[in-house]
């Protein structure tokens, strides 16, 4: 039977968390001290949210490439599927 300390390690696992978030966050928890815990998770969401940020920015720039791309090339305009 998993314990509620294995769902909450593998959860860190799962999002993401390296072995030193993993080790203070559940020491925090282990002493009972929730702030401390939350601040920690708060601070693994931000980092995270910073890298879709900068991927979200890089996807952009890749899409203004292909629009620059597409506007005069006849080949990309063509209906090819038949729609």
């Amino acid at each position: 039977m998993i314990t509620i300390q294995q769902e909450v390690l593998q959860n860190l696992k799962d999002a993401g968390c390296d072995k030193t978030a993993v080790d203070d966050i559940s020491a925090a928890l282990r002493k009972n001290d929730r702030c401390a815990a939350l601040r920690l998770l708060e601070r693994q969401r931000r980092q995270l949210l910073d890298e879709v940020h900068r991927t979200e920015s890089r996807i952009c720039c890749l899409d203004y490439l292909m629009h620059e791309l597409k506007k005069d090339c006849f080949c990309c305009t063509e209906d090819k599927d038949g729609e």
